[in-house]
């Protein structure tokens, strides 16, 4: 329900890991993590631009999507993540299990502020009314 365009390229026997769409799907979520991780200490600007890169997302996702959808990718982002930390063989498992709390903590503040955002936006409410965020930037106007 979230990414309908995987179907197509399964139903045409491709891979989507290895298309386009997924490139920028991926890109997308490593920006927003950037952004993140560049503004974590204006915890407000955190908050405002996350809970608005999910109102935005009234214009890709159904109105009807369910919760659990939201969840399901944050567990298949933090999956991926800590596979990624487990496979650092630089890093001790006190290292890695640090790192991979630090990153759950992280991925479900992102997810459940995106989330919020959008499903408020489903109702038609915005917490944030008189702040919009540029497109394609944090910046606000």
């Amino acid at each position: 329900a979230l990414f309908p365009w995987i179907a197509k390229y399964e139903a045409a026997g491709q891979d989507y890991v290895q298309t386009n769409d997924f490139r920028v799907l991926s890109l997308r979520l490593v920006q927003t993590v950037a952004i993140f991780l560049e503004e974590v200490d204006d915890k407000g600007k955190v908050e405002v631009f996350l809970y608005k890169l999910g109102q935005r997302h009234i214009d890709y996702l159904p109105h009807d999507l369910p919760e659990e959808c939201f969840d399901i990718l944050r567990e298949s982002v933090h999956f991926g993540l800590s596979e990624r930390i487990n496979s650092v063989p630089k890093l001790t498992a006190d290292e890695q299990e640090r790192a991979i709390h630090i990153w759950t903590d992280t991925v479900m503040y992102i997810f459940h502020l995106v989330q919020e955002g959008f499903f408020d936006a489903v109702r038609g409410f915005d917490r944030f009314p008189h702040i919009h965020l540029k497109a394609a930037s944090h910046h606000f106007a």
